[in-house]
């Protein structure tokens, strides 16, 4: 048989492109993270930025150096391995094994931001780096990258620290790192049985069962119960767990969910699916949590309107407009109501 010219170069295209398929798969394959780096530091600035160096050491330990070749330089060994599924889920998050080579800007710029970063995965690398330029959402992708590593500052460096003693300083750093709670939400859709309870900071507290919109509100003070359902997020751990936007669940399957919004503008959304009708430990301590929260909520309601009886709750902005008006029964029921802003809002 011959071949056109025309055809052979197709030819070798199409074998080369094969080759190099199989090749990335056999090299990707399930191998996991061995090493992650990144650093960034500013021209202007003699021993200036932070670097982050988390490597694969044997007998299932992890070495992360901080700051390498900076006064602050720590190291941390740990047999905490879950930190490179963690790394590994802010790489796929912003696509960074797509980055390119280099970066560089159009113009010539003096002293500026230079950054490097770079994946292992055995004998696979990937690594780009880039000076007052970068890729698509890098500047997100870094922040998130720092955001992660500043719980691992608070650790001690200089002796090793087993997988017990992180989670116990994870739980350290929620406590002292979650903003105030705006919003909470909790669902749960197990066993033929489904409820929805709402935590909100607006002047007055909701609950409502699931596929009713009557509830019960109360103009009282609500700190309590929102610093509860912070607790709850925090002794949980919930931040730490894999984030899925509460519309993203596979509604055929038995699940819990949380949503809760926070001063600083971080949110924490985890679907919790339960296998084969068994709760698993987090199951039962985030179901006990919340029913203690709004049970509570629902006992100060009744008390509330035992005290107060049938009346009605405006609120007004700081220039006295009126905000909302709401009309409760006399045990706590909301009747009716009506937003100024939304007068088809329904109570």
């Amino acid at each position: 048989m011959v071949f056109e010219i025309n055809d052979m170069k197709r030819l070798s295209i199409l074998l080369m492109s094969m080759i190099s398929l199989f090749s990335c798969n056999a090299q990707n394959g399930d191998k996991s993270m061995t090493r992650f780096e990144y650093g960034w530091s500013n021209g202007m600035v003699y021993q200036s930025g932070h670097s982050y160096d988390v490597s694969r050491l044997d007998h299932g330990l992890v070495r992360i150096v901080l700051d390498s070749q900076l006064p602050e330089e720590r190291t941390i060994v740990t047999s905490y391995t879950t930190i490179f599924d963690e790394l590994q889920s802010i790489v796929d998050k912003y696509r960074m094994k797509r980055y390119k080579g280099s970066y560089r800007p159009m113009f010539d710029i003096r002293d500026g931001d230079s950054w490097n970063f770079s994946l292992s995965y055995g004998e696979k690398v990937f690594s780009s780096s880039g000076y007052m330029a970068g890729p698509k959402n890098h500047g997100k992708a870094f922040r998130e990258i720092e955001d992660y590593f500043k719980f691992w500052r608070m650790i001690p460096g200089g002796e090793m620290i087993d997988a017990g003693q992180v989670a116990e300083f994870r739980r350290q750093w929620d406590d002292e790192n979650t903003s105030a709670l705006k919003t909470f939400r909790y669902e749960f859709h197990c066993f033929g049985s489904s409820s929805v309870n709402v935590l909100t900071d607006t002047p007055y507290i909701y609950y409502r069962d699931h596929g009713s919109n009557e509830g019960v509100a109360y103009c009282f003070d609500i700190p309590e119960f929102l610093e509860m359902a912070g607790k709850l997020v925090a002794d949980n751990h919930l931040r730490s767990h894999e984030q899925t936007p509460l519309d993203k669940e596979d509604t055929s399957r038995d699940r819990w969910m949380v949503e809760a919004t926070f001063e600083d503008g971080s949110k924490v959304e985890v679907v919790k699916y339960i296998e084969d009708e068994r709760c698993t430990d987090i199951d039962n301590a985030v179901r006990r949590d919340v029913y203690e929260i709004f049970d509570g909520i629902k006992r100060r309601i009744t008390e509330l309107g035992e005290k107060v009886g049938t009346h009605s709750v405006t609120t007004y902005d700081a220039d006295g407009r009126k905000l909302r008006t709401i009309n409760y029964a006399g045990n706590g029921m909301v009747e009716n109501g009506i937003d100024y802003n939304d007068p088809y809002k329904t109570f």
